[in-house]
Formats: C-alpha cells, structure tokens, sequence
C-alpha cells in the first residue's frame, strides 16, 4: 500500500463556525439538506467528551477541576465557584444522573467526532450508545438501553433525507473490551494476580477469527440493505473505523511499574499486559476490521496510532494542575488525549464508563481524522483506506496526518 504524504491541514471546526458568504441555491441544498451519521458504541458516541485532559485530584461540586470538567460552568477565574452540567455535554438525553438513573447512558458528547468534523455536511446525527454491541445495530438484533435498533433510526433518517456519510464504529464489546482492561486493572492492583493476558489472548484470538468479524459483516450488509432502498449506488460513503490505543508503549509510560501508576496516572496496568493490548487487542482489531472492510467494499480508516504521544500516562504529557482553570486549560500539545481511571479507592471523577476513552482532547483529534479521511474519499469512486496518525509528542489535535491512502 502506497504512503502519501500528510495532507494540507484543514482546521476541525463545528459546522455552525463556517464562515457565512454567497451562497447560491444549490449550495444551500448541499449544506442543509445532506446528512452524516454515526452508528456503533462508546468510542464514537463520545464517551469521556466531558473532560479535558486529566488531573490527579478528588472530584469537587464547585470547581473546574484545574480546567478538566467542562460540564464546570459559571466558574469565577480561578476555577471556583462552578455548577456542574453534565447533561449539556453528553446531549439528547444521553446522561445517567447516577442519584436517579434516568436517561440512557449512551453518552452521546456534543464533541463526538461527527459533530466537531468539518464535513460539508449540515446535519449531524448520531445514532450510537455506549457499551453498543453489533447485535444492537442489527435489524433481527436487541434493543439496548432502551433505544431503538441503530439500523431502524438509520432507516428514518435515510427516508427522511440525504445521508451521504456513515461512520461505523464497532466490535470492541463483542471483543469484551471492556471486562479485559477492568481485568488487566485488577491483576495490577492485587498484584498476587497472572498477567491478564493470560485469561484472555486466546479468547480473543478465537473471536477475531470468525465470530466477530461475521458479526460486523452482517451489520455492514444491513446498512447496505437499508440504504439502497432510499439511496442510489454511489450516493453514500459507509466508512468504518478501528480504536486509537489508550495506553502507551511500555517503554514511554511516565511511571515505573509501581503503585504510582494507579494513584498518580490513573494506569494501573503491567508493562507486559500493555504490550498485549497494543498488539493482540487494538491491533488485532484493527487488521480484523480493515480485512472486513475490503471484502464489502466500504471504506476504513485506520486509528490504533491516532493518540501516539498523548496516551494515558505517556512520558511525553502531563497532567492539569495549578494555574489552569476552563480560561486557561491544559494545552492539547501537553495533555494526555484518553481519559484515565475515573474510579478508584483514592480518588473518584466522573463515572467508571469514561475510563480509557477519548476525552475532549481525544474526540477533536479524531473529528479532525475524520474530516481528513471525508474530504481524500469523496475526491473519486471506490473503496478507500488510510490511517489517521498524531505525529507524536507535542502535537495538537489539528496537527493530525492521514497517511497511506489507497485504494
């Protein structure tokens, strides 16, 4: 596969920042009339979209957390004096209130990338809930979280308009993603406990090769199947994306492998047990899900590089701390772009769910990714792939490449 340079940097901008000029008729069509979706689970539902890098402290009722919780509101300049929204930031009715459990915990961000992306394309819906499984998308599939069948809201929003763009991001739930890093947490913290990857690396070997790759075949035909009854051949793009690693190379952890990993990163994670995640799991999902891709003929961008530099606990970042406040946060070309253990025995942030996610930080990276990727594949017919790449320590979200288009 051939590699292209990095593409002229375009600016991820929301699409109610695009600046107002002439625009004739059919322009206005374009704009207001065509449609990007967003199906599938937690990493692209926008999970963790409430914090802004991370801090090592104790949540607090009144204060910005060093300029981390952007559900902070009304806050004095020096970060205090806050009330907390986090129904503002994970939008639709998406938040679980954890005192009363309403809403549905999908957990859609208002900075999930379909929404911070530039794409010429007016509306933006998305359609995908955190903790989502391919059997949740599929038409003969179980509803979840009380939600509609993503392929149902998927069919109404192609009936009621032109949807040229569908983002798919899925597989890491029916991989168990989540019960493997929560068991890779606890073979650190208890330390009598064999690497993880033990219990797990031929489990998720078996998946990998037929059960989970049939499962996002299936829901890659039933997008299709739905589509064309309302669209035409060519009138669509349906790109599906892999997972960005939240944890770093072991040798580029900031802490050694002591105890200060869990209390002061946020990590608790073996070197050992890293190294397998990278490698079996993140990219094991990768190669799985680009091989799908090209045999139905639908676009893929690869993202397993997307955090380099700006992973959880890497050496190359550094945590909020004193002087920043939500006017003067955390610089994206030092913060750590994946939101780290949200529940702990020393300290409490958020809810557990956002753990290892793409936080603010994270999710700009990606709608920038995907403005890259949109704006290369809508140049010509066919398949395309590539693989959106931070180019490493101190880069900003839009520094963001996209490298190895092909098609």
């Amino acid at each position: 596969m051939a590699t292209s340079a990095a593409l002229a940097l375009l600016a991820a901008v929301p699409p109610t920042s695009r600046a107002a000029g002439p625009e004739t008729p059919q322009e206005t069509r374009t704009l207001w009339g065509h449609k990007a979706v967003s199906l599938g689970d937690s990493f692209i539902s926008g999970e963790a979209g409430r914090w802004r890098g991370n801090t090592n402290m104790r949540e607090t009722s009144d204060t910005d957390m060093f300029g981390t919780d952007m559900a902070a509101e009304g806050c004095k300049k020096d970060g205090t004096g806050c009330k907390k929204h986090p129904e503002k930031v994970y939008v639709d009715n998406s938040y679980v209130n954890p005192t009363n459990q309403e809403n549905n915990g999908c957990h859609r961000s208002k900075w999930a990338e379909i929404q911070t992306a530039d794409l010429d394309l007016r509306h933006r819906v998305n359609l995908a809930c955190s903790g989502a499984k391919t059997e949740n998308l599929l038409r003969n599939g179980k509803r979840f979280k009380g939600q509609e069948l993503q392929i149902k809201s998927l069919e109404k929003e192609a009936k009621g308009g032109h949807v040229r763009l569908i983002v798919l991001s899925i597989s890491g739930n029916d991989l168990d993603f989540e019960p493997i890093l929560t068991d890779c947490a606890w073979s650190y913290l208890e330390w009598v406990k064999p690497y993880c990857k033990k219990s797990w690396d031929e489990k998720v070997k078996e998946k990998l090769a037929a059960e989970v790759p049939a499962n996002v075949a299936n829901v890659i035909d039933d997008i299709q199947e739905v589509m064309k009854k309302e669209h035409k051949p060519g009138e669509y793009r349906l790109v599906v994306q892999s997972y960005p690693s939240p944890l770093p190379p072991a040798k580029e952890y900031k802490y050694k492998e002591k105890y200060s990993r869990y209390y002061k990163g946020g990590c608790p994670f073996y070197d050992e047990d890293t190294t397998w995640a990278r490698t079996a799991l993140v990219q094991g999902i990768s190669s799985m899900l680009r091989k799908v891709a090209h045999e139905k003929e639908v676009d893929f961008l690869d993202l397993k590089d997307a955090f380099a530099g700006h992973e959880v606990c890497s050496d190359h970042t550094t945590q909020a701390g004193e002087g920043n406040t939500s006017r003067n946060p955390l610089s994206d070309r030092d913060a750590e772009w994946v939101r780290f253990l949200s529940k702990g025995v020393l300290w409490t942030q958020g809810q557990r769910e956002e753990s290892f996610h793409p936080n603010y930080y994270g999710q700009q990276a990606l709608g920038v990714c995907l403005t890259r990727f949109y704006h290369e594949i809508k140049k010509q017919d066919g398949p395309r792939e590539g693989a959106c790449v931070s180019p490493g320590p101190q880069s900003r979200v839009q520094d963001m490449e996209l490298r190895g288009i092909d098609s």
